[in-house]
């Protein structure tokens, strides 16, 4: 449920990229359990090996925070005395865009349709005449284009634009790769997604099982001229890593296709822990490194992260990407 409220926030006040979709990942899958796909309070259910913590099940505060990322994240519906308040917004991973029904206010009942272009606000028939004649004033919050207030009788539609942080900007000038499609095939620890890795916050990592060798391919969408990366690896950096471009069709998992454009074994930590500051609370920027070609282009519409090993003290830790930039 912690993580909703994350998603939530993330909605409603990220400028740039998708991490609200991060989010409502994280807020889900890890939690899931089989045959019904209900929720447990913890990712981790052993007894032994999460802290002496026998976990709720079924988790039903999990399950409600889950859902208000629909009802309360991407409406951005809030309750307010004289407006029926939206602020809508989606992540491009929504390709046929998310449908909230139902929403009632003042006596009326909405359905929000929130496409990846506009967002459709309907108010339903009840069958009273008079509640129905009568206008209902719906709001839209101040960052949509069409933001303003509006009076709905029933069966009226409104259409207005869908917010997009995902195209509003980039969080670093110039990434070809954010909120781009990616993949991995590699296991990743619980909740710390691939697409973590492109959403335009530092604040969520992508971090694989171990510390073998492992890689994430990001699809540009076609072919762009590339000129270094961005790389931010949050609390622990791996000891190696090295970056691949391809152009000529999809390239599969083996070295066919691809075109190493960079590695270094050579990864510092510029922003390492200290017990003076632990607990200040702060934006921390994390470790990073920057990679530039020398000069030098390269072509390519699908480009491989691989990792390797990490700073960890735990052995077998896998090493962070909390961003990983794609420059042109």
């Amino acid at each position: 449920m912690t993580w909703s409220i994350f998603a939530i926030n993330s909605a409603e006040l990220e400028p740039y990229g998708c991490s609200a979709y991060t989010y409502m990942l994280y807020s889900s899958q890890p939690y899931l359990r089989e045959p019904y796909y209900q929720f447990s309070e913890q990712i981790i259910d052993d007894y032994f090996s999460n802290g002496g913590t026998n976990p709720a099940f079924t988790f039903l505060t999990g399950h409600g925070g889950f859902l208000q990322v629909a009802t309360h994240g991407f409406t951005g519906f809030r309750h307010r005395e004289d407006a029926f308040y939206l602020d809508p917004s989606i992540a491009p991973q929504f390709t046929k865009g998310l449908e909230v029904k139902g929403i009632k206010f003042h006596g009326g009942i909405f359905d929000v349709n929130i496409g990846l272009g506009v967002t459709t606000i309907t108010r339903r028939k009840s069958g009273n005449k008079k509640k129905d004649s009568r206008g209902l004033r719906v709001r839209l919050g101040k960052r949509n284009k069409s933001a303003g207030d509006y009076f709905l009788k029933a069966g009226e539609k409104l259409v207005v634009p869908t917010f997009r942080a995902d195209l509003a900007g980039q969080t670093i000038p110039g990434n070809l790769a954010q909120c781009r499609p990616i993949v991995s095939s590699d296991g990743h620890a619980p909740g710390q997604y691939p697409l973590s890795a492109v959403d335009g916050s530092n604040a969520t990592v992508w971090q694989p099982i171990t510390d073998r060798p492992a890689a994430l391919t990001i699809d540009l969408g076609d072919i762009k001229s590339i000129k270094g990366a961005e790389l931010n690896w949050a609390r622990i950096p791996p000891n190696k890593f090295s970056i691949f471009t391809s152009t000529a069709g999809k390239p599969d998992e083996s070295d066919q296709g691809w075109v190493k454009v960079f590695e270094t074994d050579k990864v510092e930590i510029n922003d390492p822990w200290s017990k003076d500051d632990a607990l200040e609370i702060k934006n921390r920027v994390g470790n990073t490194t920057s990679v530039d070609f020398a000069g030098k282009e390269f072509q390519g519409r699908w480009v491989r992260l691989v990792v390797e090993g990490s700073k960890s003290l735990k052995r077998g830790v896998g090493a962070q990407v909390a961003e990983f930039a794609v420059l042109s």
